[in-house]
């Protein structure tokens, strides 16, 4: 673990509550001279509105062009830039003040004694011109090389961190999450039929209403991850035209994933370090981050992440609001001849998300034919799969109008611009800290919205009302420094246009669904899932948020016990706010999805990110400080760095010993056990063990005893360790065990986010050796921090543990069970075998991979009555092609095959346990008997 003492941002004069940041001063920074910016006459903004509306112009004409742009999503983000960085330049937003920092002297440049070579001015785009270039000589079925691009990317940037230890949880958690992030099948059937929902999207060229294979129209879910899975995919290339097979686009749908999970844990960083240290802040990041729940989400391209993310980014910046006093001002930073502030940020991230989609309903009425000009017309939409018109399993093709002729799109889009323009001019007026933190609270409402519905923004504002009742400060509310109204329109304009284009569309139909069906009954009445008590998710949060569930129950006692024990000290005041605000984020979520009828083991995920950050300001109390010079400053990071290399050889050598750490039996293995009786021998699992202790107990005797900084009696401390680490093996040994009855351990992590808690799991796949090297050394670590002078110590291995299990779950564990969770690799098998067009069909199967990975090129037959497939049969006899099915249902379709025909399983239950591949040759048709010779005449 490296060093991330730095000096505290504001005093604290409470003797019990030492600044776990006092240790070592943070490097200075080599500022240059400031050169204060010349006085401007303000006149007509001229090259803002250029700019302005030639982006705006470029935006239009590509989304009302009747040809899709390759790479379009790119060519249509880099309009959107353009429009949005004019619409800055007007309002001079982009103009340098006086008390700007130059680039140079922020974080981003050298610090003293520091070379520039080693500052991320020069590292990020290293990294990201060695990522593009190298992503761009690798051929195009090769995407396994990406991963040791990736890696080294991160390698040149974490020169940087080596200054700068708050980019440490980026870092480490991207090393960890990104570079195998796409290089395994999607899971079925919700990572498919999203994709499926998001291709059509381009296939159709159509961003309002949305349509799912079989399905006909979706309306389960709002429009966020469809918009940015559609977007990514035609940024990168992916083909949306049926029967292409794309290579390789789960890189594209779960990147806007990546993207919003990393935004999460940097404001969980952001505004625990504000509020109770940098150190903390860095520790907390990396606990949330850590969280099997919160990693095995970030790789699933489906709508919980977006909803536990905007939700954390909301109350984080909430927090940082009510942080801040009420006149701070925002801090800006020079580059070259352009100023860049929070507020800048703020009002481009509104105008960016809030124009593109309504500059999309502004061409609805108007098609742009290359070559020919514009056509006016009325609002019609496509209903059906585009390019799958008589595919079996889908609808005719065919042209739809609106149910409400009115109002068509252009006006909505004129009555929302004109919405916008006044949320815009609100949103310029919060010239504050609070006020920019708050434009981000409601934007990330408006996220919510569009990702989950109702509970995006619910969430949320349920948290900030239970505050203002808890913390009484109405006065927020009443002296208008929330800024509701201004917030409320920004939900409105950012959120609400696809709703009521929707409905225009659509009608009540599609109210009905979404909200009835898939929001009320969902909480009410139950729709599909499981269903159960209170304990029904104190389980699941067991194992979601293993290693770190044992010490949650201290983390909520002691900051539940921490307000009562603060002074008067203003600092002391906000960590006590601060506390309660996370304290009710927690609550909210935790009651809310406990009340939901409809039950899913990933509902409670929402609770995660609060607990995870109390847990992670707990072990910043628990570590202690002691002042040091700057001169220990190495020694610190030697002493964490002996204890992580002592962590990882006691983790291999425990794994080891129970058997092979990979958890793979070769096609050749006999018997259930083969994994656990292939282990390391016993000279290098005692070699491994003893190194390191060894280490460990090098680094204990290195560090000298710290008082804590949590203000608990070191009894109740230590009865609280031994208590935690009693919770973490039993939790443990859950993960760790298999039994005559399901499911077994190792099949706890996946029905953290799977749908159908009763799939096989693949007999030669045994991971028993790694979850119980994971409990030993936690429960181990736990221990530990029952005692002051091993604390540092058992924080540290906690911390390296749950890295090693994060990088061992994404990077190996979902990887194998991709194949068994998916067609991908089916139906890769399906085109390298193929022989011109021979068809693929799917045989009672609804999981909706064979349709994504083959563009909806599939001929589906769902139902239970096999009339219609018994006619498809027999209108394809002589021919020659392939089907997806379950095992279980082989011999069913077998028996549905004219006379004369050859079934072949082109697959093993080792390729895929769910599914199988077959090869079907249909006998041709008996010709015809031609009727009998007349007899001969015989006069």
């Amino acid at each position: 673990m490296t060093e991330v003492n730095e000096a505290p941002e504001t005093p604290s004069d409470d003797a019990e509550h030492v600044e776990s940041e006092q240790a070592a001063p943070e490097a200075t920074i080599a500022e240059p001279a400031r050169v204060d910016a010349p006085d401007v006459k303000v006149g007509i903004p001229w090259r803002g509105l250029a700019l302005s509306a030639l982006g705006l112009l470029a935006l239009a004409l590509q989304m009302a062009s009747s040809r899709q742009i390759p790479h379009g999503g790119f060519v249509g983000a880099f309009s959107a830039l353009v429009l949005v960085f004019g619409l800055l330049d007007a309002m001079g937003l982009l103009r340098p003040t006086a008390s700007d920092t130059p680039l140079l002297a922020t974080a981003l440049g050298p610090v003293t004694g520091e070379g520039m070579w080693r500052a991320p001015v020069v590292t990020v785009p290293l990294a990201l011109a060695f990522v593009v270039i190298g992503i761009l000589l690798t051929p195009g079925n090769a995407h396994d090389a990406w991963t040791p691009i990736l890696l080294v990317a991160f390698f040149i940037l974490g020169v940087s961190a080596i200054e700068r230890p708050a980019m440490i949880p980026a870092l480490v958690l991207g090393a960890i999450y990104l570079p195998r992030l796409g290089s395994y099948g999607l899971w079925d059937p919700w990572e498919t039929h999203y994709g499926e929902v998001a291709r059509e999207i381009l296939s159709r060229d159509d961003w309002i209403s949305l349509w799912w294979a079989q399905e006909e129209w979706f309306w389960s879910k709002p429009i966020y991850i469809f918009w940015t899975e559609a977007w990514t995919m035609s940024a990168f290339g992916v083909s949306a035209i049926p029967d292409t097979h794309p290579l390789h686009p789960e890189w594209a749908l779960r990147a806007p994933i990546f993207v919003i999970t990393m935004i999460a844990v940097l404001s969980v960083q952001s505004f625990t370090s504000r509020v109770f240290g940098r150190r903390a802040g860095i520790l907390a990041a990396l606990v949330v981050g850590s969280m099997p729940h919160f990693y095995l989400l970030a790789h699933q391209a489906i709508t919980d992440m977006p909803l536990t993310a905007s939700l954390t980014i909301a109350v984080c910046l909430l927090g940082l609001a009510l942080h801040e006093d009420a006149n701070s001002r925002p801090v800006g930073v020079r580059v070259g001849a352009v100023g860049i502030s929070s507020r800048t940020v703020a009002m481009g991230t509104v105008l960016l998300i809030g124009i593109p989609p309504l500059v999309y309903l502004l061409t609805r009425n108007f098609t742009f034919f290359p070559g020919d000009g514009f056509s006016a017309h009325m609002d019609v939409f496509l209903r059906g799969s585009a390019g799958n018109d008589g595919v079996s399993g889908n609808v005719a093709v065919a042209e739809m109008n609106p149910v409400f002729t009115h109002p068509q799109p252009v006006a909505q889009a004129v009555i929302w611009m004109v919405v916008l323009a006044v949320t815009a001019a609100l949103v310029y007026r919060a010239q504050s800290r609070r006020g920019v933190y708050l434009v981000g609270f409601y934007t990330a409402c408006a996220i919510g919205l569009l990702g989950k519905g109702i509970p995006g923004f619910a969430l949320p504002g349920l948290v900030a009302l239970l505050y203002l009742i808890a913390s009484r400060r109405w006065s927020l509310l009443l002296e208008g420094e929330l800024r509701v109204g201004m917030g409320s329109l920004l939900v409105l304009v950012l959120g609400m246009p696809w709703y009521v284009a929707m409905y225009v569309r659509h009608g009540r139909p599609f109210v009905d669904r979404i909200l009835i069906h898939d929001h009320i009954n969902r909480l009410a009445s139950g729709v599909h899932g499981d269903s159960g008590p209170i304990d029904y998710f104190v389980s699941q949060l067991g194992y979601g948020m293993f290693p770190w569930i044992g010490l949650a129950p201290i983390a909520v006692l002691a900051f539940a016990w921490l307000p009562r024990r603060v002074g008067a000290d203003p600092t002391d005041s906000k960590r006590r706010e601060a506390t309660v605000l996370i304290a009710l984020w927690a609550m909210a979520g935790f009651t809310l999805f406990n009340a939901m009828v409809t039950k899913f083991h990933h509902y409670i995920f929402p609770v995660v990110p609060p607990t995870g950050l109390l847990i992670g300001v707990l072990l910043d109390r628990l570590m202690g400080d002691a002042p040091l010079d700057e001169s220990s400053r190495l020694r610190r990071v030697i002493r964490y760095g002996l204890v992580a290399a002592g962590t990882l050889a006691l983790f291999l050598g425990v794994a080891g010993f129970y058997g092979d750490p990979r958890g793979v039996a070769p096609a050749s293995a006999h018997g259930a056990d083969y994994v656990l009786t292939h282990g390391y021998s016993a000279p290098v699992v005692a070699i491994l063990v003893i190194v390191g202790v060894a280490l460990i107990a090098l680094s204990i005797v290195a560090t000298p005893t710290a008082e804590t900084t949590l203000g608990m009696t070191e009894r109740g401390l230590a009865a609280s360790a031994l208590g935690a680490a009693v919770v973490v093996a039993f939790a443990g040994r859950d993960l760790s065990w298999s039994t005559a009855s399901h499911p077994h351990g190792h099949e706890r992590f996946i029905n953290l986010f799977i749908y159908l808690y009763t799939r096989p799991w693949p007999e030669y796949l045994d991971y028993r050796p790694v979850f119980s090297a994971s409990a030993i050394l936690a429960t181990l670590a736990v221990v530990m921090l029952a005692w002051r002078r091993l604390r540092p110590a058992g924080v540290t291995m906690l911390l390296a543990v749950s890295l090693l299990l994060t990088a061992f779950s994404v990077n190996l564990y979902l990887p194998d069970l991709a194949e068994h969770w998916g067609t991908r690799s089916l139906v890769r098998q399906y085109y390298d075998e193929r022989h011109g067009r021979e068809s693929l069909i799917a045989f009672q199967m609804n999981w909706k991979g064979e349709n994504f990975y083959t563009g909806n090129r599939v001929q589906v037959f769902q139902d239970v009555d096999t009339s219609i497939i018994r006619r498809w049969l027999d209108s394809h006899q002589g021919t020659t092609f392939f089907a997806l099915s379950e095992h279980g249902r082989v011999e069913s379709l077998r028996t549905l095959l004219p006379a004369g025909s050859t079934l072949t399983i082109r697959s093993t239950p080792r390729d895929n346990n769910k599914f199988a591949l077959l090869r079907i040759v249909i006998a041709p048709r008996a010709a015809a008997t031609p009727p009998p010779a007349p007899p001969a005449h015989v006069d």
